[in-house]
């Protein structure tokens, strides 16, 4: 009994290993990475602002098309066929844009990375929950912590290399290439398709149609796209928020950083303490003190009040979105989570096209930073009433 315990536990941490490897390679690198990279990008090979953007955006767009697709393709071909396909495309795709004089290829390759990231992303969900149920908080949250290791990974590499080759980004997109490859082989050795536990229902048993129609999934999804339209507002304006109010660029970065460090940590720590005091609980507190985040900036526009709110976003961001992804867990047959986190996320993707959009549009047409972060707080408190909602109703069963 003890040896099966601990052969349990070393592939628990090889799984984690190989998974948060997997988002360092895409989701950190790629759709999070792209503006680290993208200025020196755009300086050697003379696109506009607007060519940049667009470049980011097909990341962002086919991120949100086939994260829909890929419960259906999840049940033909398996969690782990997906998500080796999936590591090939960002492969694939890094090379490309290493070598590419070509905004068109660019944003092809680009495109491909988004692809790419939602076949690995949410296959991967699939299979680490099923295969350990019994710790699904804490495997989400190191999962999500990938993708802020890989801005924190991108933010050394990119500027280190640009100082010793004048287009350094080109390596860069190559050695991020090389990493996808390595670690996709590595998961094509190591993982394997988890087993649906004793007790849980197999897909077969209830339609995707149902699984959608379901109280709890559509409550996390709306509370998923209320979260996104809220998030990407301080994060995209919050470093101007801090120059117009007289901070230097230097000390708002540091800022910055404190609270990209806290986001690799907050994920894991925030799915251990769901496993253990419950996720609707947790997951209330956790969008709480994000709503304090935004409100902290805006009664306090001095380094105390930026310093709080970066400290406070960066503890829960990243446990935030794990919370409602491992949350969506508990309502859906392990078979049907690709296709449910897929259905969710379309909600996600949307509201992220939103928010910077609706945020910048308050920021030049209303009264600013200020009414930006506040209708931020807005759409958060929205998500707040879901997820009180969620702690009110009759727990359901994990399935």
């Amino acid at each position: 009994m003890h040896r099966s315990h601990v052969k349990e536990g070393k592939r628990f941490w090889l799984y984690i290993l190989v998974g948060t490897s997997l988002l360092i390679a895409s989701l950190g690198f790629g759709r999070m990475g792209y503006g680290i990279v993208m200025p020196f990008m755009r300086e050697d090979l003379a696109f506009t602002y607007d060519g940049a953007g667009l470049i980011g955006t097909a990341n962002a767009l086919a991120y949100l098309v086939f994260s829909g697709m890929s419960g259906k393709l999840v049940k033909r071909w398996g969690n782990k066929a997906m998500i080796i396909l999936g590591g090939c495309a960002v492969a694939v795709s890094y090379g490309g844009l290493s070598l590419s004089n070509d905004f068109y290829l660019d944003v092809m390759f680009m495109f491909l990375n988004g692809m790419g990231t939602a076949f690995v992303f949410i296959p991967l969900v699939g299979m680490l929950v099923g295969r350990f149920p019994h710790k699904r908080g804490l495997v989400i949250g190191f999962l999500m912590s990938g993708g802020g290791a890989g801005v924190l990974l991108a933010g050394m590499i990119i500027p280190a290399l640009m100082m010793i080759w004048e287009e350094g980004w080109r390596y860069g997109w190559a050695a991020f290439g090389i990493f996808a490859a390595l670690v996709t082989l590595l998961a094509l050795v190591v993982l394997k398709d988890s087993v649906i536990a004793t007790g849980q229902r197999d897909s077969t048993d209830e339609s995707a149609a149902a699984v959608y129609r379901e109280k709890g999934v559509l409550l996390l999804g709306l509370l998923y796209f209320s979260v996104g339209t809220a998030y990407l507002i301080p994060m995209t304006f919050q470093m101007g928020y801090m120059i117009a109010e007289g901070m230097d660029a230097v000390t708002g970065g540091t800022l910055f950083a404190t609270g990209g460090v806290l986001a690799i940590i907050s994920g894991p720590v925030w799915g251990a303490l769901s496993d253990r005091f419950g996720r609707a609980l947790t997951l209330v507190l956790a969008i709480l003190f994000f709503a304090m985040a935004n409100i902290a900036s805006v009664i306090l526009p001095n380094f105390a009040g930026f310093l709080l709110t970066q400290i406070l976003l960066g503890s829960t961001i990243s446990g935030m979105f794990a919370l409602i992804q491992a949350s969506l867990t508990e309502h859906v047959p392990v078979r049907q989570i690709p296709a449910a986190l897929g259905y969710i996320t379309v909600f996600f993707s949307v509201g992220q096209f939103l928010g910077p959009m609706l945020g910048g549009f308050m920021i030049e047409h209303s009264a600013g930073f200020k009414a930006a972060h506040l209708f931020s707080t807005f759409m958060t408190a929205i998500g707040l009433y879901m997820a009180i909602v969620l702690y009110r109703s009759p727990k359901k069963a994990q399935l």
